[in-house]
């Protein structure tokens, strides 16, 4: 199975990152979602807007998991990549 141009330095960097960043969603998303709920406010109430925090907020704490997951599975993907291309 080829997978485009075989680079094992890129796919490790990559590999680490995108794990890193997938856990930190994963793992600390109250912190996110604390942070993304206090830029949203300073920028609505700057128009005058004032926007449903608590449906903003359960809206962020289900999708800011999915997206850990899926920068987890990229991380994996390339992680596999890496591997791959030393057990050739």
């Amino acid at each position: 199975m080829k997978i485009g141009n075989p680079n094992p330095i890129a796919d490790i960097i990559f590999a680490i990152v995108f794990s890193f960043i997938g856990f930190e969603f994963i793992y600390k998303r109250t912190t996110l979602v604390d942070a993304l709920m206090a830029s949203t406010k300073a920028f609505w109430e700057k128009f005058g807007y004032i926007p449903n925090y608590e449906r903003g907020i359960f809206i962020t704490r289900i999708m800011i998991p999915f997206m850990g997951v899926g920068f987890l599975m990229g991380g994996i993907f390339s992680l596999y990549r890496f591997v791959a291309y030393f057990l050739k």
